[in-house]
């Protein structure tokens, strides 16, 4: 068990080519059954500051920036807020901005049971010199584990605000920005969703994922504004149908503008304006 009570700030004045923070841990690398197991973080996680020319990463949570460890049963409650305020530049073939409620960049091992309380309001103006993507999300921005590892219960309860100009992908989701590898079930978003900016080549917007592949038993129950986004869903913004969302239920209603090619309201009851 690690428990933050303080606040973490990286102040105006920083200028970094490698940042991961969060208010547990910035970047835990013990893959092969290290455990995060009940930790929590309830002092607000906050990032100002701009990059160097070839920053490699970004990964800020509001429990840890990057993690490839077992995690279950983590929180971030919601006095936990996250806040980024920044300009970065990521160098070629180097990842991404990742940022998420509970941890901004998730590999190799599982998740089980974790969840976000808080607020995530992010202001971001990226540059990259390739195809990298950014990632928000209100549990993980960026999640990819190792079979037979698995992911299943997460929740999100804070709104999630995101202001940018971005020049190549964005993906935002309620709970996750990008699931890749192994299915997951039991993923809930009740926080509002706010994406207002330039997106780059495309933009995808979800009430549960922006873009990943097979999940089950999914709710969301949100409000989604989305000005800019080319893929807005109630559940799973993805263009790939291949990638199914099953068992899922959504409600809430969806306002985009006329950059939005698909607007997919397949689940429950939803309201377009």
């Amino acid at each position: 068990d690690a428990h933050n009570y303080g606040t973490i700030t990286v102040d105006e004045s920083a200028v970094y080519k490698v940042l991961n923070v969060g208010g547990v841990w910035g970047k835990f690398t013990g893959e092969g059954g290290y455990t995060n197991d009940n930790c929590s973080n309830s002092g607000p996680v906050s990032v100002y500051g701009k990059s160097t020319s070839n920053a490699t990463q970004f990964r800020i949570g509001g429990l840890g920036g990057w993690s490839q460890s077992i995690i279950t049963n983590c929180v971030n409650h919601k006095s936990g807020t996250v806040t980024v305020d920044a300009e970065i530049t990521i160098a070629q073939n180097t990842g991404a901005s990742s940022i998420g409620g509970v941890v901004g960049y998730k590999t190799v091992d599982a998740t089980d049971g974790a969840k976000n309380e808080a607020d995530i309001n992010v202001k971001l103006n990226t540059t990259t010199s390739a195809s990298e993507v950014q990632y928000v999300a209100g549990v993980y921005g960026y999640l990819a584990i190792t079979s037979p590892a698995t992911v299943n219960n997460m929740v999100n309860e804070g709104n999630i605000f995101v202001d940018g100009t971005f020049n190549e992908v964005l993906r935002m989701g309620g709970v996750v920005g990008n699931k890749a590898n192994q299915p997951g079930t039991g993923l809930v978003n009740t926080g509002d969703i706010t994406a207002i900016g330039q997106f780059g080549t495309t933009g995808y917007v979800g009430g549960v994922m922006g873009t990943g592949r097979n999940i089950s038993n999914a709710r969301s129950f949100c409000n989604i504004k989305a000005i800019g986004a080319t893929y807005v869903a109630t559940i799973l913004a993805t263009n790939d149908t291949k990638y199914k969302a099953t068992n899922c239920h959504s409600g809430g209603t969806i306002c985009v503008d006329e950059s939005a090619g698909k607007i997919d309201l397949s689940f429950d009851n939803w309201y377009k304006y």
